[in-house]
């Protein structure tokens, strides 16, 4: 007599609903990016990339500086004006810099507004282990960011997260070669990022007509906070179970589908479908 083996199969799923609470960080202005240590000669070509956070206020660098451990610069138009529109970017150039010539020629998007200090160097020069301060008309420090060698020559320091603050974990090396000055930071997350990171079931071995729950860890590795839902395929059945909460950009935390009778013959399989959203 043959026995015939009946295999099931649980399926994980996962859906999001935005949830459009991405605040960025308070402040009239943040440092995005700086380039400090490229082949050869650093000079003229060191930058430092400040955003305007705000959704509805110009931001006015007229009066403002930059600062290093060592010198004080002032910020001075360079043809483009020192108004930095909403969600935009102003890139900070050394003086010598010639901006029709030079290596960020056709890298750095035409809106960007192109501000220099008044000689030929940011501060002191940047070096591998500095500091830098934003100064505003008042001389009141506005943003500030210290660094060690954190990126290697030809590659920019980018901030990670916008709406975080400036530890040093929210910083990492540009995936592209000379930064994105006056743009989109390289190793910006995606907007929506869910990721389930565990799965286990309880009981871990499974008899024949024998109850189980289904445990698992999610993240959302993501810059908007997000709610999913949980859906547990069983045998071509959706079991679902909504997850009564909000998570934050890189919230986490756990789940449970509760008891459920999934009956088994003599095996089963198990898997899992994650959701990913590709846009910024």
């Amino acid at each position: 007599m043959e026995v015939k083996k009946q295999r099931y199969s649980i399926f994980v799923f996962y859906f999001l609903m935005l949830y459009h609470a991405f605040v960025l960080a308070q402040g009239e202005c943040l440092i995005t990016e700086i380039i400090y240590a490229l082949p050869g000669s650093d000079s003229p070509n060191e930058y430092v990339e400040l955003f305007n956070p705000s959704e509805m206020d110009t931001l006015d660098l007229n009066g403002w500086s930059i600062r290093d451990r060592s010198s004080t610069d002032a910020l001075i138009d360079s043809g483009y004006g020192l108004k930095v529109p909403p969600l935009s970017y102003a890139v900070i150039l050394e003086g010598d810099y010639p901006v029709n010539s030079g290596i960020y020629l056709g890298l750095i998007p035409e809106n960007t507004i192109l501000v220099k200090v008044d000689d030929s160097s940011i501060g002191n020069g940047l070096s591998s282990s500095d500091s830098l301060y934003i100064l505003d008309s008042a001389d009141q420090v506005i943003e500030t960011l210290g660094w060690e060698d954190w990126s290697d020559d030809g590659f920019s320091l980018e901030r990670i997260r916008l709406h975080l603050f400036n530890s040093p974990a929210n910083w990492t090396q540009s995936i592209d070669s000379l930064g994105t000055p006056g743009m989109s930071n390289s190793v910006l997350p995606d907007s929506i990022d869910f990721a389930v990171t565990h799965l286990a079931l309880t009981p871990s071995i499974v008899g024949p007509h024998q109850t189980i729950t289904l445990n698992g860890h999610i993240a959302n590795v993501g810059l908007h906070a997000a709610e999913p839902q949980i859906q547990v395929l069983v045998d071509g059945s959706f079991y679902t179970q909504g997850i009564p909460r909000n998570y934050p950009g890189i919230g986490h935390g756990w789940f449970r589908t509760g008891d459920r009778a999934v009956y088994f013959r003599l095996s089963y399989n198990f898997s899992r479908t994650e959701y990913r959203g590709g846009y910024k």
